[in-house]
């Protein structure tokens, strides 16, 4: 139905009348006419503005139910009334925390109380894929250990040690780490570790969480009585590298902490800084050939090295393979 524009300021007035009496309890639209006498007359005309009036506030997103005998509405308190844009930011999130994230049981149960009452138009749009998709689909399914991550995450609120055996890759067997200070959960490579600081080795070491030892019989991890001193600082690389030019017109995007850009014709030389010489060579690897670094630790150039030594090694034994050499 059109209205005159003379009309709405009055017709805005009127449904958040209706409105509000209608959060406090349910109403009849006898009792509505007693307690605002100037909203309707009591009357079949004042009936049928009446029920536009309930459309309205069903379109607007608020649900109404009903109950008989005699016949008396009422608003549901709890729910939300969204606006179009705030439902398509819901639609990224539901989009983002796909099967396989962990936080995924809880976001889904938050955006289904959220979205409980929304229209059919809504609703319709709900259940639309977004337009830009931002997937946040870990590699592997990190549902199970929701709870261990609440479990660190528990211990780093509280400033509490932990203990648990880790199976590393370039070792056969689990190994222990009796006492550890966790400092933070970090999702990275599609991946969830956490960092804290080993007394053994005494430095700040990196654990991914689906290569720990989960024993719920032998109550792995564990907690241990002491509370952790003040927490380390994780020690950074300085280091710079060399892109063309052109792969950066806009700018160099952040993969590592920038802390200066010169342009030297038709290349530019970053310097930056990154915790882990693992992430500073699998970045650079990323760009191929055309990525060089040019200063940094001796263990790091020795490392880039030795991989890309490997990487030779790896493709020249396929193509002597292949002649039949």
């Amino acid at each position: 139905m059109e209205y005159q524009e003379s009309e709405v300021p009055s017709l805005i007035r009127r449904l958040l009348q209706v409105r509000d009496l209608l959060l406090i309890e349910p109403q009849t639209f006898q009792s509505i006419c007693r307690l605002e006498p100037t909203l309707y007359q009591a009357e079949t005309s004042g009936q049928r503005a009446f029920r536009r009036d309930l459309h309205s506030l069903r379109a607007l997103g608020y649900q109404l139910e009903i109950a008989t005998k005699p016949k008396r509405w009422r608003i549901v308190a709890t729910q939300h009334v969204i606006p179009d844009q705030e439902l398509e930011a819901l639609a990224a999130i539901r989009d983002l925390f796909g099967a396989g994230h962990p936080m995924a049981p809880k976001v889904s149960q938050l955006l289904d109380r959220l979205t409980t009452n929304l229209s059919d138009a809504q609703q319709k749009q709900w259940r639309q894929m977004p337009v830009m998709r931002v997937a946040f689909n870990p590699a592997i399914d990190y549902t199970p250990y929701t709870d261990w991550i609440e479990f660190f995450a528990q211990a780093i609120r509280q400033r509490r040690q932990v203990g648990f055996y880790y199976q590393a890759r370039r070792h056969d067997q689990p190994q222990h780490y009796p006492r550890l200070d966790p400092y933070e959960l970090e999702y990275r490579d599609r991946h969830y570790y956490l960092l804290a600081y080993c007394y053994r080795h005494g430095m700040i070491l990196t654990f991914r969480l689906d290569r720990m030892i989960i024993d719920h019989s032998k109550e792995l991890p564990y907690l241990r009585p002491g509370i952790q001193p003040m927490q380390r600082k994780r020690p950074t690389i300085d280091f710079t590298y060399r892109l063309p030019a052109s792969f950066a017109p806009q700018g160099v995007s952040e993969r590592f902490t920038i802390k200066a850009i010169r342009h030297l014709g038709e290349h530019i030389e970053i310097d930056a800084s990154e915790f882990s010489e693992f992430q500073i060579i699998r970045t650079l690897l990323g760009y191929g050939e055309h990525a060089q670094l040019v200063s940094g630790p001796d263990s790091l150039f020795n490392e880039l090295r030795r991989v890309v030594e490997a990487m030779y090694a790896n493709y020249l034994h396929q193509s002597a393979r292949e002649r039949g050499e």
